[in-house]
């Protein structure tokens, strides 16, 4: 049932004169995903059966799967070609949906079906592997970890980031190593309190501890998970800053971001808000261990 306090949602195709679709065939295809797409994202419209329908419609987009009547007048694309463009008109999607907003968690759901749908089979793709349509969703993480590296905008990086957050939790693709860097951002890159730059402490803080507090929300018992098995030790992510004593997630780091979440709440500089979210993301963790009986 649709909560009527939150927003509608639609998404918009992109739009095409008749010759630019007569040049590009591909565009025929690419509005066809859209429209599959708004089937599970329209917001409150989409339901479980309209979510069901457009995996199905997708998975005949697919080049070996495509029946003659969808078909376009040009040859059928690359497999590895169509899945890098697929890919990359769901990220552009992404960014238009709100980072809070339910037509997030419609389109994990559409991609989760997608990839659940029954008899996967096995394709070669060039120069990326044999895999198994959908079941492992080749090519998804590659253009998502394109698209972060595109935005350039603090809203489009929002609802990326709670997109990848959510997908980590859904065990979609793992993204983990960005939430160790927004904890890392957000609780280990201090100024000397001597040094000019700990003046504007406080507008880092306000920026960063939103998006740590969203990537606990979101995927906290998936970071923790990787906390105790200490994931990226022998990786160069988060590294620098304050915390000195070990690479990747770890307890002694989880204990760490939770002291320093106690110390945010109480600060001078961040803004009374942020010191709100700070007490917010440490009973999260403490939330968290006591979930895996901790």
């Amino acid at each position: 049932m649709a909560d009527n306090s939150v927003s509608p949602f639609k998404l918009i195709r992109p739009t095409y004169s008749e010759a630019e679709i007569a040049e590009t065939p591909w565009i025929i295809i690419e509005l066809r995903i859209y429209d599959a797409l708004a089937l599970a994202v329209d917001y409150p419209d989409a339901s479980d059966s309209s979510i069901a329908s457009a995996a199905q419609d997708l998975n005949l987009l697919f080049p070996p799967n495509r029946p003659e009547n969808l078909s376009t007048s040009g040859d059928l694309e690359d497999p590895a070609s169509f899945l890098w463009e697929f890919w990359d008109v769901i990220a552009k999607v992404v960014l238009e949906l709100p980072h809070n907003h339910p037509s997030q968690e419609q389109l994990i759901r559409l991609i989760e079906t997608l990839r659940d749908l029954p008899d996967p089979v096995e394709i070669e793709l060039n120069l990326w592997g044999t895999y198994k349509i959908w079941a492992d969703l080749p090519i998804l993480g590659p253009v998502f970890r394109e698209a972060l590296d595109r935005t350039d905008s603090e809203v489009i990086n929002v609802n990326l980031e709670a997109f990848l957050a959510r997908a980590t939790r859904a065990g979609i693709s793992n993204f983990s190593w960005l939430g160790l860097l927004s904890l890392h951002w957000a609780l280990e890159v201090e100024p000397d309190d001597r040094a000019k730059a700990y003046e504007e402490q406080g507008p880092i803080l306000d920026a960063q501890i939103p998006r740590a507090l969203r990537w606990l929300e979101i995927a906290g018992k998936k970071l923790y998970e990787e906390v105790l098995v200490e994931r990226f030790k022998d990786a160069g992510y988060a590294t620098g800053g304050t915390w000195k004593v070990s690479r990747g997630f770890s307890k002694a780091r989880w204990d760490h971001w939770k002291l320093r979440f106690g110390q945010v709440a109480v600060d001078t500089q961040p803004s009374e808000p942020t010191k709100e979210l700070s007490r917010k993301a440490l009973h999260r963790m403490v939330e968290i261990e006591t979930l895996h009986g901790h």
